[in-house]
């Protein structure tokens, strides 16, 4: 679990796709099945939460759960509003005020209203429907263990932990359309769900998805003193155009916290690298990565000492 840290990583603005089904979808033939969609958004629940992850299931499961869902658009960028409030509470006599739930609120505006979506919306009206909005900002990477990767947010709205445990019951949100047409405007559709939930999770899941599958890292197969130099070969065995070269740093800190020396190599190719014995004394580490325009694409290799005397 993710701890809470200080920094900028989560302040950007956001636009959503959105995807939903409803339950009770085979009115007509070719209708995407609800309970195939809900299995779906559980598995990449799952797969997400895997320990170690599993980069090709995610990507997988997303475009399986993409692929039984329906792509809702064009929405009003602003429109898109998610929130969890506090519902319910009671006073107790010594704690105070106790919350018993929570309602999770989902809506947004459709701009996009032909007659024969409008029609199509309004006959699923209360219908059970599970939702998921996938990010479309620009590119954004985060780091996986050193490695930097294609990264998305996005949000499952239905209680995801249930469908994971394969419960298909009660395990959506009740949607709600309504339609306003003012003359020299365009017709507004608004699309919500509403449900009291005890708990925020229980009704939406935010996480990172990552969209790219890391590099092979290299392997250090020697550290040693040669001469005056420093002297370290590695092997590699990734996929041809997942990285066009290397990254070696070293550190007299196990952690790699302060480095003494690092350096970048362009070419997929090298095995080996020289630079000058440092002046300083005492166990010196080198660890490297796969690289590919400069951004690191593969987590780190295993780490090798020596000491310097």
């Amino acid at each position: 679990m993710s701890k809470v840290n200080y920094g900028l990583d989560g302040i950007r603005q956001r636009d959503y796709r959105v995807w939903i089904n409803f339950e009770d979808m085979k009115t007509a033939d070719g209708e995407l099945d609800f309970i195939t969609a809900v299995d779906a958004m559980g598995n990449l629940y799952e797969f997400i939460h895997e320990n170690p992850i599993d980069y090709k299931e995610i990507i997988s499961a997303l475009n399986a759960l993409k692929g039984c869902m329906y792509h809702v658009g064009e929405m009003r960028a602003d429109s898109v509003e998610l929130s969890v409030e506090d519902g319910d509470s009671v006073e107790g006599n010594e704690v105070g005020k106790i919350v018993l739930g929570k309602t999770g609120k989902f809506a947004t505006e459709l701009i996009n209203s032909t007659p024969d979506i409008i029609s199509w919306l309004a006959l699923r009206d209360t219908k059970e429907c599970i939702i998921m909005l996938e990010e479309l900002n620009p590119t954004r990477f985060k780091s996986y263990d050193g490695a930097m990767l294609e990264t998305h947010e996005i949000i499952l709205i239905g209680n995801v932990p249930a469908m994971a445990e394969g419960l298909t019951d009660n395990v959506g949100v009740a949607f709600n359309y309504a339609d306003k047409v003012v003359g020299k405007d365009i017709v507004i559709s608004t699309l919500s769900v509403e449900k009291t939930v005890p708990t925020a999770s229980a009704f939406r899941q935010i996480m990172d998805v990552n969209c790219e599958e890391p590099a092979v890292a290299p392997s250090i197969t020697k550290l040693e003193i040669v001469i005056d130099n420093i002297n370290i070969e590695w092997y590699w065995i990734g996929e041809e155009g997942t990285a066009d070269g290397y990254r070696l740093e070293f550190s007299f800190n196990e952690s790699f916290e302060d480095l003494h020396h690092s350096h970048d190599i362009d070419n997929i190719n090298e095995c080996d690298y020289f630079f000058p014995v440092p002046s300083q004394t005492g166990t010196l580490y080198a660890r490297m990565s796969a690289i590919k325009n400069g951004v690191q694409k593969s987590v780190y290799s295993n780490v090798k000492e020596i000491e310097i005397i």
